[in-house]
């Protein structure tokens, strides 16, 4: 037992590497941290200030896709219903590129996002930075 502390005390710059290596495993494995309870803490609406929006013409499902990398935020218009958006929270960056650059858009959001984020929907977003 004794050596093995020694062992730790002389290479304790190792251990964030070896926390870099075990979050890049869980990622890989799809793994995905608690969110911060303490994110938020103020809890006043999202007000969609910070998305970017992009037209999405090959995807027949959705008219426009937003994102907000500070907040980690997501944001739909589907093609049937464009007077609401539908926000989804938690969305890393990562999965928002591969939305992105996915053949098709309408299934990587089944498979990848639809009830697997919290999502809320805006309705009445003329005039809002909810419309793109």
């Amino acid at each position: 037992m004794k050596e093995k502390l020694l062992w730790a005390a002389e290479h304790w710059f190792l251990l964030p590497f070896a926390a870099f290596l075990l979050m890049a495993a869980l990622s890989l494995a799809g793994v995905k941290p608690a969110p911060d309870p303490n994110r938020f803490f103020d809890e006043r609406p999202y007000t969609g200030e910070g998305l970017v929006w992009q037209q999405t013409p090959r995807s027949s499902c959705f008219s426009a896709v937003g994102y907000d990398d500070d907040h980690e935020m997501l944001a739909l218009i589907f093609r049937d219903n464009q007077s609401a958006a539908y926000v989804y929270s938690e969305i890393w960056h990562s999965i928002y590129q591969e939305l992105m650059a996915a053949d098709s858009l309408g299934n990587y959001y089944n498979e990848n996002i639809k009830g697997q984020f919290p999502c809320e929907r805006k309705d009445g977003i003329e005039g809002t930075y909810f419309e793109p």
